[in-house]
């Protein structure tokens, strides 16, 4: 079973996420868990040290307590401090400006939501099998 953490402080961007991936692998068996800020995220991915996520999907802008540093970089640079995590696929899904940047700095995968909204669930379709997972 394919084990999936969304994170997004947006309930529609939870569920279009969750709903898309729903989609996309239909003839997979997953599991989809949903957060709703980095601090949940982060309590997610402690509660499932002993079964870890195959894919973490984090928005980048939530709550404000991590300044200096954006909610989800602190979310990601935590998940990497796992060594069950250390290989963990982390997709980055954000409409912040610099988003390219940042998951550059995070050496992790990102999409735009602005692709999202102009393309559906397939841009997330193509960057999940740029990424090898099986569809």
């Amino acid at each position: 079973m394919l084990k999936i953490l969304v994170v997004d402080d947006n309930l529609g961007w939870r569920n279009f996420n969750k709903t898309s991936l729903i989609k996309i692998f239909e003839n997979e068996e997953i599991s989809i868990t949903t957060a709703d800020s980095a601090k949940d995220g982060y309590d997610k991915i402690i509660q499932s040290e002993a079964n870890p996520f195959d894919l973490i999907i984090t928005d980048l802008q939530m709550e404000s307590d991590f300044a200096p540093m954006i909610a989800g970089e602190w979310f990601i640079r935590q998940v990497k401090t796992f060594p069950k995590y250390i290989n963990t696929k982390i997709l980055i899904i954000s409409a912040m400006y610099n988003i390219e940047m940042t998951a550059n700095l995070l050496n992790v995968d990102f999409l735009s939501k602005r692709l999202l909204i102009s393309g559906g669930e397939l841009p997330l379709k193509l960057k999940l099998q740029e990424m090898n997972f099986k569809l």
